[in-house]
């Protein structure tokens, strides 16, 4: 299919091999971000790794996610047939792997990535967590993708824990515009595109409610997107906060605490101790997967109750578990 740029008109063209497009992907590594994503940095080509062996392009994110990339081609007919067990081999070899061992691999590279963001001391144990963790971005970037790829793809992502992403990049112009298209992406972002609309009237109605309501150390400190809303303590990190979440698909109101930063596992113990404790009829969930096992405490309201009851149940969630995460955060 044409595209017009510029008023010039268009077509699309072939890749010379998988070499020109790994060098795109390198080069400019936000082709493969979505808007979930933090800034990608790209930190090597043909790693060689211990059993799946050379990885086509070895990125990281800012939050210290180190990203697998796999580049096929259409007329490559391995970009089905060998797929899958590919996924897992790089997933497996990159979590064998600590800091120190993938920073001397690269030559260095993660060091001076560290000294660039302003974090050698925290960056190393942010990846550390990453690599142990097993919790590595595996994207398959082609030119094209089949019906079948779109289907293993898809599967893959809903019966495993994840993030796999199916990319397709298409070349205009010798190479000098770059269009991509996600035909598979990571779960989070399917929650966050069902939600990316306009503001639900009846979550906006209860936020209103919140906020005339409560504290006012407590009210809501942001207004977008439009489908949740933070609040915390003043003195409290940002990435530590509760939230209030319209989970429209299930046609409720979440009221959330979580931990969205490594280095926060005596509060993740702390907050664990809050499962199944009783808010008014409600029991509080403990979700220690969230935030790639950062962890989240939560129950979930009906639409269908007031703004009064709602704001009850959430008076009462924060009034149980407020003063121990306060306390462990400030000691």
């Amino acid at each position: 299919m044409p595209i017009i740029s510029n008023e010039k008109v268009m077509f699309k063209e072939d890749y010379i091999d998988e070499n020109e497009l790994q060098q795109y992907i390198f080069k400019y590594p936000e082709l493969l971000q979505n808007e979930l994503d933090t800034k990608f940095h790209a930190l090597a080509r043909e790693v060689t790794l211990k059993n799946a062996g050379k990885l086509d392009v070895l990125l990281i994110d800012n939050n210290g996610c180190p990203i697998a990339v796999e580049v096929k081609l259409q007329r490559n007919s391995q970009a089905r047939r060998e797929v899958v067990a590919q996924i897992f081999d790089y997933i497996s070899d990159i979590s064998e792997l600590d800091y120190h061992e993938l920073n001397d691999m690269l030559d260095g590279k993660l060091d001076e990535l560290a000294e660039k963001m302003g974090n050698q001391i925290d960056f190393p144990k942010i990846v550390n967590s990453f690599l142990k963790s097993g919790m590595t971005k595996v994207i398959i970037a082609i030119d094209d993708a089949n019906d079948d790829l779109i289907r293993i793809m898809d599967f893959i992502k809903e019966k495993a824990d994840l993030d796999i992403r199916l990319i397709s990049i298409t070349k205009y112009d010798q190479g000098k515009t770059l269009i991509p298209q996600f035909f598979v992406n990571g779960k989070d972002y399917e929650e966050y595109s069902d939600n990316k609309r306009l503001v639900n009237p009846r979550f906006e109605d209860f936020i209103n409610y919140y906020n005339s309501h409560t504290k006012e150390e407590l009210k809501t400190i942001n207004n977008e997107p439009n489908y949740y809303r933070q609040f915390k303590k003043n003195d409290w990190d940002k990435l530590l906060h509760y939230e209030i979440w319209d989970k429209k698909k299930i046609k409720s109101i979440g009221i959330e605490f979580h931990i969205e930063k490594n280095g926060y596992q005596n509060l993740k113990t702390v907050i664990s101790q809050f499962s199944d404790m009783q808010i008014l009829d409600k029991n509080i969930i403990y979700d220690d997967k969230w935030s790639w096992n950062r962890g989240r405490i939560y129950i979930e309201l009906p639409y269908s109750l007031s703004d009064e009851k709602i704001f009850e149940y959430t008076q009462e969630f924060i009034d149980k578990t407020i003063d121990k995460i306060d306390q462990e955060i400030n000691g």
